[in-house]
This record gives structure tokens, sequence and C-alpha cells, in this order.
């Protein structure tokens, strides 16, 4: 007989270009509404696409879950939104949070990021001109 491990998923959190958090992000699927946008940005960095989905976090979202001193070594957006969706997570589970260290609880979450080589190898297209020549 094989063993298998099991996993309990006992809360969800959502940070997504169409809702931050389980209700604006169940009232928006629910509703139709997708989150992408046009970026003025891409457009001025002379991308071919120039839409994308981004979450709408807010102070609030972030003053709620980081200190001030966490945000400011915080320069990666997938963990900010990862850790604010991982929060919402915890907190709907309904276990309270603590300060110890419990194994047997964790927090997995994704994002549609790419690979830290692929990334700096397309920033400095990026900052070259050269977004037409990113690739996939």
């Amino acid at each position: 007989m094989k063993m298998r491990n099991r996993v309990v998923i006992t809360g969800l959190g959502v940070a997504a270009p169409n809702g931050v958090g389980l209700a604006d992000f169940t009232q928006a699927i629910r509703a139709g509404q997708s989150g992408i946008q046009f970026f003025e940005e891409l457009e001025r960095l002379k991308f071919s696409c120039q839409i994308g989905g981004q979450p709408p976090i807010s102070d609030a979202h972030t003053t709620k879950y980081f200190s001030p001193l966490q945000l400011r070594g915080l320069n990666s957006s997938g963990m900010l939104y990862g850790g604010i969706a991982g929060m919402e997570a915890w907190e709907d589970t309904g276990i309270p949070a603590s300060d110890d260290v419990n194994y047997d609880l964790g927090v997995i979450f994704g994002a549609g990021m790419l690979g830290a080589d692929k990334y700096r190898e397309s920033i400095y297209k990026v900052d070259d001109g050269q977004a037409r020549r990113l690739g996939s």
C-alpha cells in the first residue's frame, strides 16, 4: 500500500487584476470583469503588446500587511501580491496568527512571473529601447 501525503486547503486569498481579496475577486468574476487594461508605460517603452493585468493594490492593502520598514526593502511586485494573498488566505482559515513557528502550516502561492535570468536579460533590452526584441 502506497502512502500519500494529503493537503487540506483551509483558506484562500487573491491578488488578481480584477480584484484583491476573495470577496472583490468573486464579485468581479461573477460580473464578468477581467481586469485586463491598456498601459501607457508599455506604449512609451515601445512594447508591441500594451495591455496587461496588474492587481489594484492600494495603500490600505500594503499597510494592513506590511510595516513601513518591510515595504522599504520590498521591490518585487510578485512578492507583494503573494504576501497580500497569503495573509488573506491565512485570515480566511480562521487560525489565529502567532509568532510561534508551526511547521505543519504554510502558504503556497503562484505568480505569472519570468525567471530571474530571463527577467535580467529583458531589463537590459528595455533600457536600450529594444522592447520589440524581447521574445516570448
